[in-house]
């Protein structure tokens, strides 16, 4: 197992722990508690897990990224364009 599958089963086997104890145990047949199943958490959390939750966010924060260098690619093509053209037109003149 690689690093990053170790941390992906580690938070999900820390979420699943912190679930149990929100929703806390089932008691059934009168006379005994028992624990909830992972569907059952699943099932009651009703979205993504806490991977797939930190998947989306970082991906989101990629795309956020991106869209930050191409706007200053942007901004820094259009001065250079500025700037040569204003050379240009100074030494014509």
């Amino acid at each position: 197992m690689d690093n990053d599958s170790v941390i992906r089963k580690k938070a999900s086997i820390f979420e699943r722990n912190i679930l149990r104890r929100i929703f806390g145990p089932i008691y059934e047949n009168d006379s005994e508690w028992t624990i909830r199943y992972n569907e059952e958490l699943n099932e009651l959390l009703g979205g993504p897990d806490i991977v797939r939750y930190s998947r989306i966010k970082r991906l989101q924060w990629d795309g956020h990224i991106v869209q930050i260098i191409q706007y200053v690619f942007i901004v820094f093509t259009t001065l250079y364009i500025n700037i040569i053209i204003s050379t240009f037109v100074r030494t014509i003149y």
